[in-house]
């Protein structure tokens, strides 16, 4: 599709993917395996939670993009599994943006994979900034500022936002991408988006070819040490982002993890598991508010909550002092003396609650 192909760094372009001893012929039923120079022994002490450890993994487990492909109702062209979101960012910049050359957009307060994953890659940075007060994005911003900078690849936006909590209205983005089509890729970080209730824009990918939708495996399925992230997008942009990709970049216990996460028994233990943070969100929210020294509590569509305090520097030092850790979130733009506070377990939640209310006694 030429209105992606022609924004692929041509040193990308002209890739093929790396040719590894899990690529190379058919990985069903091999009764011997001689093709990757590994060890035929198990690892110390040999578990059976070991299995299988020795050898290299598949590079996209076929049983998981069978998987994926029917839970997000795309075809399997349509996916890519990686070590977190982070690396698709990141593989994202470095397919698509050339060092001193391109540039990135983002809407400030936000996610700071996005800018990091520029800086290392050499490429500028555009920031519009989220609308105050609800951080909605500046539509009518964000365009000029492409027509502004022609060279804007890749426009990163996170919905529900990290650290502000808040879905972006979906028609601001579709209204983007649409007016962008042929121009730059629309990135949409989704890995809060099960907490909102909402629909994935993966359903929109056919209409909108230059949408890439990330999701994880981090939050909602409990399995942020793991690694696990799935990129969805047209095939073309897949097909480039997988030209990079490492040969081995999952892990036997991530895939096997994630298989586990992904039966009706881990979707439904995953489900409760939400039903039980919103209930503590809503919850935690309102005695927050409550406090003295809370100015204000924004409304959330995530696991988290961004809270306008007092003193966001001294709440943060004194809840470490009590062994509790919140982020201060009060330098980023339009955030000052904000912190963010993940919902935890009822108990962790008290505790937290426990030590404001001392604080506020001390402070308030």
């Amino acid at each position: 599709m030429d209105e992606i192909m022609h924004l692929v760094r041509p040193a990308i372009a002209k890739m093929t993917p790396y040719s590894s001893a899990r690529t190379e012929g058919s990985q069903i039923a091999m009764r011997i395996r001689l093709d990757a120079n590994e060890s035929p022994y198990p690892p110390y002490p040999a578990g059976a939670d070991q299995y299988e450890l020795n050898r290299y993994p598949e590079g996209q487990p076929e049983q998981l993009l069978d998987t994926f492909a029917d839970f997000y109702g795309v075809p399997r062209d349509r996916l890519l599994f990686t070590r977190g979101a982070d690396e698709a960012i990141d593989l994202l910049v470095r397919g698509f943006c050339t060092e001193g050359i391109d540039a990135i957009l983002q809407a400030s307060p936000t996610f700071a994979m996005y800018a990091h994953s520029a800086q290392v890659q050499g490429v500028d940075i555009v920031d519009v900034p989220l609308v105050s007060p609800d951080f909605q994005l500046d539509v009518a911003g964000i365009l000029a500022a492409r027509d502004e900078h022609p060279n804007i690849k890749l426009l990163f936006f996170c919905s529900p936002n990290n650290p502000t909590g808040n879905l972006l209205e979906r028609n601001d983005i579709l209204s983007i991408a649409t007016a962008l089509t042929g121009k730059s890729i629309i990135v949409v970080d989704e890995l809060y988006l099960d907490y909102s209730g909402t629909d994935s824009l993966a359903a929109v990918l056919s209409d909108c070819p230059n949408i890439v939708v990330l999701r994880s495996m981090s939050k909602e399925y409990s399995l942020a040490g793991e690694r696990f992230g799935i990129t969805i997008a047209n095939p073309e942009i897949i097909s480039v982002l997988g030209r990079m990709l490492a040969p081995y970049s999952l892990t036997q216990t991530a895939i096997r993890a994630v298989a586990q996460a992904m039966t009706p028994d881990g979707l439904a233990y995953a489900r409760a598991n939400i039903a039980n943070i919103l209930d503590e969100r809503w919850r935690v929210s309102q005695a927050l508010a409550a406090s003295p020294v809370v100015v204000k509590v924004f409304l959330s569509d995530a696991n988290f909550l961004l809270v306008e305090v007092d003193d966001a520097r001294r709440l943060v030092r004194v809840m470490q002092e009590n062994g509790i850790k919140i982020r201060d979130r009060s330098t980023m733009h339009g955030t000052g003396n904000c912190v963010r506070i993940s919902i935890g377990t009822p108990a962790e939640n008290d505790a937290m609650l426990s030590v404001l209310e001392c604080y506020s006694e001390e402070w308030g």
